[in-house]
């Protein structure tokens, strides 16, 4: 405002008669003064940048954007891959954020500040603490205040910047939250991974469809840099060993239709349908889930009723398979469409279940029963009686 212009004026001049200077204040923080200064105006800091430190004073572009050219200059080469201010050592693109910048000192049009910086050379693939992946940070603050069109041109505009310059399997810093809502650091990530963890709480979540878009195409957009989503084993059969393709089917259909081959097992011996049903605990759409392992639904390929044998009947290390764990799927489990097409599924397979497990199954089918295709239902329905009743006759 100008009477905040005015008070600071009168401040700067009373500081210079007493011969203090000015520039050197720092508030407890170890801010400087300046970034307590009301205004925005561009010829009032023209008048006291004589005398800012390009080192001391830096931190000062994260709230005065007008200063980004000074310290910023278009001849510094290379930009220092840190810069210190009263938080430590930071990348310069995490200290000017979000702000919007003259492309040129003596431009017209305007750009985000970081994405001149990774033009001259900042490092995209930057993480630091309490922010994890600058890329992914940088991600959630377009999408505050979402808005469809506007976000879209946003994410356009960061991924053209980043491209072919982002390291999708650098080790970065990743912020999550466990169950008891505490913020915790896992560093054993590396960027694709970090994408695909904000993409699944994104639809475990249920957030605004326009954003759960976003993070799956930051996602793709990582992939298609090169990004591994299983480092251990590269070959995309393996990728379903990443127990996050597994907590929801859409991520599940994308790791499928890139070459993911659920029959890969673990180190325990269980392939992708065991480990669903049998653990997983942190995936809430496990009959989707299997659905999308299984074939059964839109956007998923078919499979062959051996293939489908094979992962129901194939036994782990403990001796165990699918089949064995399956009661524990239609105990958790509400009566629903999905869950009718997964029993189809498995008759269809030939697989042989016990008459217990098939009571158990036509059971938990019944609750809600009338909300379930008619047809299919009593279809179903009768095929799980008559192993029951095979079962009685021996």
């Amino acid at each position: 405002t100008a009477d905040g212009d005015e008070t600071f004026d009168e401040l700067y001049n009373a500081a210079e008669e007493l011969g203090i200077d000015i520039h050197s204040l720092r508030d407890k923080t170890g801010r400087s003064v300046f970034y307590a200064c009301p205004t925005t105006s561009i010829s009032y800091l023209e008048k006291l940048k004589k005398d800012f430190d390009r080192e001391r004073d830096i931190e000062l572009v994260g709230v005065r954007s007008s200063l980004f050219h000074f310290f910023f200059p278009e001849h510094l080469n290379p930009i220092p891959s840190t810069v210190r201010t009263c938080d430590g050592l930071v990348s310069p693109l995490f200290l000017v954020g979000q702000i919007k910048v003259k492309s040129t000192k003596d431009s017209n049009s305007e750009v985000r500040a970081a994405y001149l910086l990774i033009e001259r050379g900042a490092d995209p693939s930057v993480s630091m603490k309490g922010k994890g992946p600058w890329f992914l940070w940088m991600l959630q603050g377009l999408l505050k205040g979402w808005s469809r069109n506007r976000t879209q041109t946003e994410l356009d505009t960061l991924l053209a910047s980043v491209r072919g310059r982002i390291d999708a399997n650098r080790a970065s810093i990743y912020l999550q939250r466990d169950d008891k809502e505490r913020e915790e650091e896992g560093v054993n990530v590396n960027l694709t991974q970090a994408s695909l963890r904000q993409w699944v709480a994104s639809l475990r979540a249920e957030s605004v469809e326009g954003e759960r878009n976003i993070w799956r195409q930051a996602f793709e957009f990582l992939l298609a840099e090169g990004g591994q989503v299983y480092p251990e084993n590269r070959q995309s059969s393996h990728v379903l060993l990443n127990e996050l393709t597994l907590q929801h089917p859409e991520v599940t259909r994308m790791m499928l239709q890139r070459g993911a081959d659920p029959s890969v097992a673990d180190a325990k011996g269980r392939n992708a349908l065991a480990r669903v049903i049998g653990g997983n605990g942190r995936c809430l759409q496990k009959v989707g889930v299997c659905n999308a392992l299984l074939g059964v639904g839109p956007d998923t390929q078919s499979r062959d009723p051996d293939e489908l044998k094979t992962l129901w009947e194939e036994r782990d290390a403990e001796g165990k398979s699918a089949v064995d764990v399956l009661p524990s799927l239609f105990i958790e489990s509400f009566s629903s469409d999905e869950l009718l097409r997964l029993t189809e599924s498995l008759l269809d397979s030939n697989v042989e279940i016990t008459p217990t497990t098939a009571e158990l199954v036509a059971t938990a089918l019944q609750r809600d029963f009338d909300r379930l295709p008619i047809d299919l239902y009593f279809s179903v329905r009768n095929r799980l009686t008559d192993i029951v009743h095979e079962g009685a006759m021996r």
